[in-house]
């Protein structure tokens, strides 16, 4: 295990409200987008990674909101001076920005399985979470299989299921709740609340 993803993966867990993976990766791409405008323009191989790789749409999107605009300016002027002087060559099918955010979530979900499997304390915490999107479900679970024992895995994978199948469970209530109230039967009752239903079931995807 890497000691420099056990705190923040332990921080995660301990909140212990919505995905913790969703929230490890939250705060890493709002680091990423800080980087990127700030320390990484005065990193000369770190520029040319940029002029190489490119943003993706919902990144570039988001860094032109932040402040720092001058900073993005003299990054696309780069770019632009990449892909005027090489071409298709210097198409990417890449992002700079996602590049750096999957690099390090496939730390963490490697070492939230091999924590999972060594330390007793960790794994108490991931039976008490709220619940796994299924994005990070499928992640954790395809990591988990590569590095862990047969018996490792299969203890990871009850764990997690469990934590999902009640929370999903409550959705498919909740799901049922509000279609029920389209029904001209329960005309008299109280409309489920759309944004509740809808919201959760967006996270947890």
């Amino acid at each position: 295990m890497e000691t420099i993803y056990t705190i923040p993966l332990n921080e995660a867990f301990d909140e212990g409200t919505g995905c913790p993976f969703c929230r490890l990766t939250d705060k890493l791409k709002e680091d990423t987008l800080e980087y990127t405008l700030g320390a990484a323009m005065m990193e000369p191989s770190v520029r040319v990674e940029m002029n190489r790789l490119g943003f993706c749409r919902t990144h570039f999107a988001e860094l032109a909101k932040r402040k720092n605009k001058l900073a993005l300016a003299l990054i696309l002027e780069t770019r632009f001076a990449e892909l005027l002087t090489k071409g298709e060559g210097a198409l990417s099918d890449g992002c700079f920005v996602c590049g750096k955010i999957n690099n390090v979530e496939a730390h963490y979900l490697s070492n939230a399985a091999n924590m999972f499997s060594k330390d007793p304390a960790f794994a108490a915490k991931a039976a008490k979470q709220e619940y796994f999107c299924l994005t990070h479900t499928k992640a954790l679970l395809t990591y988990a299989k590569k590095e862990l024992k047969r018996k490792q895995y299969d203890a990871l994978r009850e764990t997690i299921f469990s934590v999902e199948s009640k929370y999903l469970a409550q959705l498919k209530v909740d799901a049922r709740k509000f279609a029920d109230s389209f029904d001209y039967r329960n005309s008299s009752e109280k409309p489920g609340d759309e944004r509740f239903v809808f919201d959760k079931a967006t996270q947890v995807m």
